[in-house]
């Protein structure tokens, strides 16, 4: 146990368990209990004196004070303690002054870091420039949460929906996105994330680059290459690395509909965020048939429909904002 962890307890930055340790300890001796009170002592009195947080002397300036506070604690004892006690408060005087360094050259404050969100409607998708100049397409209905600077250690993002990334390489400063279940760490790529929350299967699809992919909270990620992808369903099922056509999962970037051998219930959900409506199934027997078809987004539904139709019995009708497949 050492001054840092002291300090750390009276900042309020340890955890449960680890102020319990530390309170064990402080108990285990009465030298124990009298560093632990000489530095609780400093720190009260040094945080009652007016300290210019903003400025870059910040760390110097609280130091000073804790230092001055512990030189005050330690004059009348001077007069009567034995000399090895003397030696013990030259000790507990050094290390903690290297400790309230070291734990306030770590800590001084920052500018407080505010977030963005950008949340896309149906039927839009929105271009996104992050502050490392890394450059976000958002899909439809989707929400992306980024902050307005990224720390010194590594760039994060949080995505709802749909999204297609082209990242900055800083190999120093990884990327990560992370969805409810899934976690892509990169250093410089091209990929896209499918991860709507309702939907059973997350998809990271690699273009160029290299990306790891884990489940999220884990620390075994799988390692993409281009022209696959990675299939994230629950926590307790493996990740599935399979070969891919990229194109067909990045073609609405640039307003297309792009699927192949896809189930019916998947385009559907494709044609609800690209027209803003609501399929709904009457005949369930329609919802696994697999269709092929490339489209873009600016021809009418009812054309797109009628080209499926083609190749299927169903029939469908539209009301309003619901589509009905029968």
């Amino acid at each position: 146990m050492n001054a840092t962890q002291i300090a750390r307890y009276l900042a309020r930055e340890l955890s449960e368990d680890e102020a319990q340790t530390l309170l064990r300890w402080v108990e285990e001796s009465p030298d124990n209990k009298r560093l632990f009170i000489q530095i609780k002592n400093a720190w009260s009195m040094a945080s009652m004196d007016k300290v210019d947080a903003t400025d870059v002397e910040y760390t110097r300036q609280r130091w000073q004070l804790v230092k001055r506070q512990l030189d005050q604690q330690t004059i009348r004892p001077l007069e009567t303690t034995p000399w090895r006690w003397l030696r013990v408060a030259a000790a507990v005087l050094l290390v903690t002054g290297l400790a309230f360094l070291a734990y306030f050259n770590q800590n001084r404050l920052q500018p407080e870091i505010s977030y963005q969100i950008v949340e896309t409607p149906a039927g839009k998708r929105s271009r996104i420039v992050l502050p490392d100049q890394s450059v976000v397409w958002l899909n439809a209905r989707s929400k992306l949460r980024y902050p307005t600077r990224f720390d010194s250690r590594k760039r994060e993002v949080k995505l709802e929906g749909e999204a297609f990334f082209e990242v900055q390489s800083s190999p120093d400063k990884p990327f990560f996105v992370q969805t409810d279940r899934t976690t892509v760490r990169v250093t410089g790529t091209a990929f896209n994330v499918y991860a709507y929350p309702s939907e059973s299967e997350q998809r990271v699809i690699l273009v160029r680059g290299q990306v790891a992919v884990s489940h999220a909270g884990s620390r075994h990620f799988s390692i993409l290459k281009p022209g696959f992808s990675a299939t994230v369903r629950k926590t307790s099922d493996p990740i599935v690395i399979q070969a891919v056509d990229a194109t067909e999962h990045t073609g609405w970037t640039t307003g297309k509909l792009e699927f192949k051998h896809l189930a019916f219930e998947d385009i559907a959900r494709r044609l609800e965020r690209t027209f803003n409506i609501h399929i709904i199934f009457s005949n369930p027997k329609y919802r696994q048939e697999t269709f092929s078809g490339s489209f873009d987004e600016n021809e009418p539904l009812e054309e797109i429909l009628q080209v499926i139709q083609a190749s299927s019995d169903f029939e469908y009708s539209i009301r309003k904002d619901t589509l009905l497949i029968r």
